[in-house]
């Protein structure tokens, strides 16, 4: 072979090199929010629009009640009337009848910040919250997953919060709405307290609960609720403690999870197991993922440089995607909305914009 076509041949796998590195897709920036915030809810609803609700506004001195809908049609936002109550850290569920369940969360009443023990119900059509049961035990940072029969499981979460002396209580406790009666009930206890897990349902209906703290205590450990025997087990533990991660179901009906350090592990629900797989080349902290409808996972910001990735399933690896506009957002929900794009709603040095991202 000559050297003539070696160099040809060099060229074209630099070029291939670099076809591979360079950025996927692109975020392209909302209408102005007509409400700024951080730290809220993001719901799609089955119209196809997104309701944002609560949050903060730069401190916990400033929690708020406002919601809002974004309209992927029109590219923009508009004012709903205000929440029953302020939250920040609340749980926001889509139900089988189109309404949201709105659980639990934090406010503050000067000069106290209180847990919230009350739920509210957002309902599309009438545009409006209405006050639903309370939940037994008052939840922040908790999970809210639904299930397959229709009901919402709400698991863990802040029971008491001294800002001053950062101490905290967790709860193990979990509980079920059920919205043909609009009433709670209990589902039992995991093995310890958790806050700031996370709860993905698998495809057999039962749910992985990953991760968490409570107080200065964090874990690797993972137990999956079974909602036909109403009980908790214990199954295999992740590789490394996590607290601010996120989870999102593969395809193959696996589930990945990442943050808030770069190393990313994966559970096989057939073994009970978990196993190590390809790092993020940035951390990516407090940020949801989300898988996309080519089955590939993004993870947008949540560091300095709003770079963002995606984790290819079949390969194993981790791709460079598209940076959001506004680098230094965080502390915001992410939404894969019906058509296959992804919404970023506000968040911290960013208040009164989204971004939508385009595959």
């Amino acid at each position: 072979m000559s050297r003539k076509v070696l160099l040809s041949l060099f060229i074209i796998l630099v070029g291939l090199t670099s076809m591979s590195l360079a950025q996927t897709g692109s975020w392209t920036l909302t209408n102005q929010m007509a409400n700024s915030e951080q730290n809220a809810t993001a719901t799609l609803l089955q119209n196809g629009k997104v309701l944002v609700s609560g949050g903060d506004q730069g401190g916990l001195a400033v929690i708020i009640g406002n919601a809002q809908i974004f309209d992927p049609a029109t590219n923009s936002w508009k004012a709903t009337p205000p929440m029953r109550a302020p939250r920040m850290g609340h749980g926001g569920t889509l139900l089988p009848n189109g309404k949201v369940l709105i659980s639990g969360g934090m406010r503050y009443v000067s000069p106290n910040l209180v847990i919230l023990k009350t739920a509210e119900l957002y309902d599309p059509v009438a545009n409006t919250f209405t006050v639903t049961a309370p939940m037994a035990v008052q939840r922040q940072a908790h999970t809210a997953t639904l299930l397959p029969n229709g009901k919402v499981l709400v698991v863990g979460g802040l029971t008491y919060y001294q800002p001053r002396y950062g101490y905290v209580i967790c709860t193990a406790t979990a509980e079920i709405y059920d919205p043909a009666t609009a009433t709670w009930s209990s589902a039992g206890s995991m093995s310890v307290p958790r806050c700031g897990h996370i709860a993905q349902i698998l495809p057999n209906g039962k749910v992985l609960v990953s991760g968490g703290a409570n107080y200065r205590t964090y874990f690797n450990s993972a137990e999956i609720y079974n909602p036909v025997t109403n009980t908790w087990s214990p199954t295999g533990s992740m590789a490394i403690t996590r607290y601010g991660h996120s989870a999102a179901l593969l395809q193959n009906g696996k589930v990945l999870v990442t943050g808030p350090t770069p190393t990313t592990e994966i559970y096989n629900p057939a073994t009970g197991t978990w196993s190590l797989t390809a790092s993020t080349a940035a951390y990516h902290a407090y940020v949801p993922i989300v898988t996309l409808i080519n089955g590939k996972v993004l993870v947008a910001g949540g560091n300095s440089n709003g770079s963002s990735e995606l984790y290819d399933p079949f390969t194993s690896t981790w791709l460079p995607a598209a940076s959001l506009n506004h680098p230094a957002r965080i502390n915001f929900p992410v939404t894969l909305l019906s058509d296959g794009r992804v919404l970023v709603s506000g968040g911290a040095y960013d208040w009164w914009t989204g971004e939508v991202y385009k595959p």
